[in-house]
């Protein structure tokens, strides 16, 4: 659109054959029309992937190529063992990824003759950031202090005698768990663990190119609910370690949508 503020993450409320309702994650949407463009039309485009926790596995082959030595570094059969994002006020937002595979080799004979070129995206902070933190779909009014998640895969090598590298990787469980602390104002998230009251978490952000992600837990509980008095004219918090569960009509636990990301 011509007006910047019709450009960004929206929520969808409504959906028909013809008609898509949308409210926008900040601000208002102001009316335009084709009249009103350089080129007397509206182009609204949208570039949008997902992934959602489930039970497709999925493993993946990765080099790492040292061309100036005509060396590479050989991982086998990687299938993903765990995600972990940490926010932080005054910080950039930063996480890490493990993988557990069956096998590494070094060689001098290069597999992949394609790469991943090196993006150029500026990270995202904890300031500009970050949209939104919602609980129950509404904006925490509560300042949030940080917010930590970890996703586990539980994978498992399986070895057989005879044989150094695994036979399989196997995939236990899934679990997703995390850490919510927010200054301590009134009881509306203490009460949440106090009546175990299942809730939704989500997490929305916007990198300094316009990439929007929107991480969201459709089904959470809170397992502790603890204010710590640490002392005298001391900040008080609630910390709140919750974990993500399978309900609430969702038949996942996770999902993680990308906007503009390419």
């Amino acid at each position: 659109f011509r007006n910047a503020t019709n450009n960004g993450g929206f929520t969808v409320t409504a959906v028909t054959s013809t008609t898509m309702t949308v409210i926008p994650s900040i601000g208002s949407l102001v009316t335009e029309s084709a009249g009103d463009t350089e080129s007397n039309s509206l182009i609204v485009g949208f570039r949008a992937n997902s992934v959602q926790s489930g039970t497709v596995i999925s493993s993946f082959f990765f080099e790492n190529q040292f061309t100036d030595i005509g060396t590479s570094d050989q991982y086998y059969g990687m299938r993903p063992n765990s995600l972990k994002l940490n926010i932080d006020i005054h910080k950039i937002i930063t996480g890490s990824m493990s993988f557990l595979g069956e096998k590494m080799t070094s060689t001098t004979e290069a597999l992949l003759t394609s790469l991943c070129p090196q993006k150029n995206r500026p990270p995202i902070d904890s300031a500009s950031g970050v949209l939104g933190i919602k609980e129950a779909g509404v904006q925490i009014s509560t300042p949030i202090f940080n917010v930590y998640f970890t996703i586990e895969n539980s994978p498992e090598a399986l070895y057989s005698v005879s044989q150094l590298a695994p036979i399989d990787v196997q995939m236990k469980y899934l679990n997703i768990s995390g850490t919510l602390v927010a200054y301590f104002e009134n009881n509306y998230l203490k009460n949440k663990f106090l009546t175990n009251e299942d809730t939704s978490l989500s997490l929305e952000f916007l990198s300094p190119n316009g990439d929007l992600i929107y991480m969201s837990f459709p089904t959470i509980t809170f397992l502790e609910a603890d204010t710590p008095t640490t002392g005298q004219n001391a900040d008080l918090f609630v910390t709140l370690p919750w974990q993500a569960v399978v309900g609430g009509g969702f038949d996942y636990s996770a999902q993680f949508d990308f906007f503009n990301v390419v």
